[in-house]
């Protein structure tokens, strides 16, 4: 069974604020699917943003 991630881990790991978490959520910045009414992160969708927003800043 696939691992999902909350937000709230999220934010931890990104060292932001939950709300900018759910920002990017709505804003589609960062994949996710709502379940009832909790959101959900998968890790590769986590990755692929991480990867796209270094390159996007100082990165390649």
């Amino acid at each position: 069974m696939e691992r999902f991630l909350s937000p709230e881990s999220v934010a931890r790991q990104l060292s932001v604020s939950n709300k900018t978490v759910y920002k990017w959520l709505r804003e589609k910045k960062l994949k996710g699917a709502k379940m009832g009414h909790l959101w959900r992160i998968r890790p590769e969708d986590l990755k692929e943003f991480i990867e796209q927003a270094y390159e996007k800043g100082t990165g390649r």
